[in-house]
């Protein structure tokens, strides 16, 4: 028997590398169309666009299933919904995120959101997410605002950058701005 050529040989061992670079890189980034067991949220939980009575909710999960949005007015998600909205599909056309548009809300109110997966999968829920709605247009209010200039532009004693854990992040949470405006960027 023929042994086969050298060039065969590398370009088959290229193709192999390829392929197991490629599985690699879908594990490690979570992309999955459905792997059994229960759904896992894998992204968190965001809100943004918000109203006076609405916000667009936001989150994503591992694999083309149903989703359903419960939000509240109770911190311990307890008592009547404020609002709760099911998608029947969570597509890999969309990369598996569900983005709901909350509406009926009421103004200057707190809420508090999560999702849920619950079928014969079994269940899962997202992390709790909170928001709060803008003041009603009727009514004066004061808002806060608050803004950075870097995410991570500090600098030891030495005058060397610094790597610290974004402190200013969570400075300008601690703030309870109404807006915050991001001007700068991660030195």
């Amino acid at each position: 028997m023929e042994e086969e050529p050298e060039h065969l040989r590398n370009r088959a061992t290229s193709w192999a590398l390829l392929v197991g670079l490629a599985v690699a890189v879908a594990a490690a980034t979570g992309a999955r169309a459905d792997s059994g067991g229960v759904p896992v949220f894998t992204d968190g939980v965001a809100s943004g666009d918000v109203t006076a009575t609405s916000a667009i909710l936001w989150t994503r999960i591992d694999r083309d299933t149903n989703v359903k949005v419960e939000v509240w007015k109770d911190p311990v998600l307890k008592g009547m919904k404020a609002f709760q909205q099911t998608v029947p599909r969570a597509s890999a056309a969309h990369d598996f995120t569900v983005k709901v548009d909350a509406t009926g809300l009421s103004p200057g109110t707190v809420y508090y959101y999560r999702f849920k997966h619950d079928d014969t999968d079994g269940a899962s829920f997202s992390d709790v997410g909170t928001f709060r709605t803008a003041p009603s247009p009727d009514v004066a209010a004061d808002l806060r605002f608050t803004f950075t200039g870097d995410a991570d532009g500090t600098r030891d004693a030495s005058g060397a950058p610094s790597r610290n854990e974004f402190e200013v992040l969570r400075a300008a949470r601690l703030e309870g701005g109404a807006f915050w405006v991001f001007d700068g960027d991660t030195i």
